[in-house]
């Protein structure tokens, strides 16, 4: 009886991993935040480095500010706005590509040089599946900042996702 014990684990192992809305991805990156950004609960993220990871699980996005292993803030997605869009075009902290967690990322010497002999980042074969780009409005009065998440699918089709930060810290917060 208790030999079947580990065939039972397995076998519910192997169903959980395999059902749907149940898998997770994770994407990693690292940033340099080059003055404060606010959540909109009103937490400072200071200006300075970060580990950035965006987990999507069950069809919720969320991105998490790390400095070591402390996470500093949380923000949650929303479905990218495409009304008013053309005001989001000034860029503030270019492209930052993110590196799956489920692909490993090799030994020292396998990433120092690559079978072309170019440096990593110029690798013509490189195939970025996940974006993130950083945007600010054209117009002056708006204090949001819109983090862009830009997913490849391997069907060719985009998932794109927003992740809104402040310059300022948001009104509502700073009422008492």
């Amino acid at each position: 009886m208790w030999a079947g014990i580990p065939v039972l684990l397995l076998l519910a192992s192997l169903f959980t991993s395999i059902l749907p809305g149940q898998e997770a991805a994770s994407y990693v990156t690292q940033l340099h935040l080059p003055g404060n950004l606010y959540t909109a609960k009103g937490t400072v993220l200071k200006k300075g480095n970060y580990d950035l990871r965006l987990r999507i699980e069950n069809g919720l996005y969320s991105l998490a500010f790390l400095q070591g292993d402390r996470q500093v803030a949380t923000v949650t997605g929303r479905p990218h706005e495409r009304e008013g869009a053309e005001n989001w075009v000034v860029p503030v902290l270019g492209t930052l590509f993110l590196r799956s967690t489920a692909v490993p990322i090799g030994t020292d010497e396998e990433r120092h040089y690559s079978e072309t002999g170019q440096a990593q980042y110029e690798y013509e074969r490189r195939n970025w599946k996940a974006t993130l780009r950083t945007y600010r409005s054209i117009r002056p009065d708006e204090k949001e900042i819109c983090f862009v998440f830009e997913e490849n699918g391997d069907d060719g089709n985009q998932t794109h996702r927003d992740f809104v930060l402040f310059a300022e810290e948001p009104q509502e917060k700073a009422r008492p």
